[in-house]
């Protein structure tokens, strides 16, 4: 891949990894409504349990630190 495409993607990494750890609760919280589509539970009275909102804050966590990544190792070909 060119320097600046894994740049670019880079930089797209880090801002999804950090709005998503951001709002980790309300992607779960989403996440756990469209779940409950079919069942008797309604989705407004579904919750997120804890495990999963840290779930995605680790997934957000761990998107961000590839992101940096992609930046930090491919910033000195595009100089």
């Amino acid at each position: 891949m060119p320097p600046a495409l894994d740049i670019a993607f880079g930089v797209f990494l880090i801002a999804l990894g950090l709005v998503t750890f951001r709002y980790a609760y309300h992607i779960t919280w989403f996440g756990e409504q469209l779940d409950a589509i079919g069942s008797k539970t309604s989705a407004s009275e579904v919750e997120p349990a804890d495990w999963n909102v840290w779930f995605t804050r680790i997934g957000g966590i761990v998107s961000a630190a590839l992101g940096l990544f992609l930046v930090a190792s491919r910033l000195p070909a595009f100089l």
